[in-house]
């Protein structure tokens, strides 16, 4: 890994409001003797030079002290992008490595390879094939616009790593142009950008729903 060509900085999301986990803020559950947010710190501490997390702002006095003097805590927006934006604008680095505290399971080999990607594609995003058994197609209002196929659709994960200048240049266009995406992916794709997809795994899981606490 060539990380001496450029500093890099962790921008980790844990601003959610954890509706689907029965109102529980991710940041905040337990994996071990860590929150979430204590172990997404850890997962990206030994690739990075800053660590900047984002979480609700009225959580920012349940953050104790994390020992670590890489890591900045700040508020995070009202949504996922407008927590992303946050987090560039505060951070320094020209190679930019983006995770969720949503996904304890990452390996420290998911970050190696999306670091190394980006170095010579600019984007890297990790994905697994989603398992489909129906036919599966877009609709537009109760019509249906066009099938898609189910060998070409994939699930795109975190961690994700980007050349900062593209993610700057991608949410200067999403204000200018008022898009609030739900995704990065959808970010880049919107603002004219290509992703290189790395292959991933099954267990690299994003804790959504309560059931899923008992696969990490």
């Amino acid at each position: 890994m060539e990380k001496q060509r450029y500093k890099i900085s962790a921008l980790i999301l844990g601003a959610g409001d954890g509706g689907r986990m029965n109102n529980q803020p991710k940041a905040f559950l337990e994996k071990g003797d860590n929150t979430f947010l204590e172990h997404a710190i850890n997962q990206v501490t030994p690739y990075a030079d800053e660590i900047i997390a984002g979480v609700r702002a009225e959580d920012l006095g349940k953050v104790t002290s994390l020992n670590n003097d890489k890591v900045t805590i700040i508020a995070g927006g009202s949504t996922r992008q407008k927590t992303l934006e946050n987090l560039v604008n505060q951070s320094y680095g020209e190679l930019l490595l983006i995770h969720e505290v949503a996904r304890p399971n990452a390996t420290g080999e998911l970050f190696r390879k999306v670091i190394e990607t980006a170095l010579t594609h600019d984007i890297a995003m990790p994905y697994i094939h989603a398992s489909i058994r129906d036919a599966v197609a877009l609709k537009d209002g109760d019509t249906l616009k066009q099938t898609l196929l189910r060998k070409d659709v994939v699930r795109v994960q975190t961690p994700q790593a980007c050349k900062a200048k593209i993610l700057k240049s991608a949410l200067k266009q999403a204000k200018e142009n008022n898009w609030d995406e739900s995704s990065n992916a959808a970010l880049f794709l919107k603002a004219g950008y290509q992703i290189k997809l790395i292959p991933s795994v099954e267990e690299n899981i994003k804790v959504t729903y309560p059931e899923d606490l008992s696969l990490i």
